[in-house]
């Protein structure tokens, strides 16, 4: 289980979670899964969106939620779980599990996604809050915890979780500028001084043109563009 959860940890980051579809089914229906680790349905939800099966990712994220989302057990595997689970919402557009998902991991703000005893880690739980806020239309709330994600997450050297929250909030943000309000090449941007993860990206592997590349972005990372 522990390799498993691992691959599903790498596959997420590289935007090949469809390929472990077939195992996540696999798994999600194994009379071995701990009855307390829910990780494996939040990842198959996941997959299941991102390969267009609707029916079955809307099926594992009710499933998930039951009658009351807040009385999913809190396992190790919790935070990992709810970082799925908004995923998830936010790739069947689900305005009102968002919502309720970001009401519960509020509290963790400022707490790594780890998974069991550091098996995985999918970095700031910032991150899901500001998915949660783009998926409910709170789209300046989002892009506070979009940023405080990017800061936490360098701060953890979660590099590929520094990529996914930068490609959130650079795609958040491009639309809002206008035409005139575009630096040309030559100019300095005069607006407000950039934080260490904005400067960090500005010119490497980091950056906001590599961020939304469409080679490199995932398909639910450029859902909120």
């Amino acid at each position: 289980m522990v390799a498993c959860r691992q691959l599903v940890t790498i596959r997420w980051y590289q935007g090949r979670l469809v390929e472990l579809l077939p195992m996540l089914r696999d798994r999600a229906h194994s009379p071995v899964l701990s009855a307390v680790d829910d990780s494996v349905a939040a990842a198959l939800a996941v997959a299941a969106a991102l390969d267009g099966d609707r029916r079955t990712a809307a099926s594992s994220l009710a499933a998930l939620c039951g009658t009351e989302l807040g009385r999913l057990l809190r396992s190790s595997s919790w935070l990992v779980t709810m970082n799925g689970i908004v995923e998830a919402a936010c790739l069947l557009q689900d305005a009102v599990v968002a919502g309720r998902a970001y009401q519960l991991l509020r509290p963790y703000a400022d707490v790594p996604m780890v998974g069991s005893l550091g098996v995985t880690c999918f970095g700031s739980a910032q991150h899901s809050l500001g998915v949660a806020s783009l998926t409910s239309g709170q789209l300046d709330r989002a892009v506070d915890h979009l940023r405080a994600a990017v800061q936490h997450n360098l701060a953890l050297a979660h590099w590929p979780a520094v990529v996914s929250s930068r490609r959130r909030l650079v795609c958040r943000r491009r639309p809002r500028r206008s035409r005139r309000s575009r630096t040309r090449p030559g100019q300095k941007d005069q607006g407000r001084p950039r934080t260490a993860g904005e400067s960090a990206g500005s010119g490497g592997w980091l950056g906001a043109s590599a961020a939304c590349s469409s080679t490199t972005a995932s398909a639910w990372s450029t859902w909120p563009c």
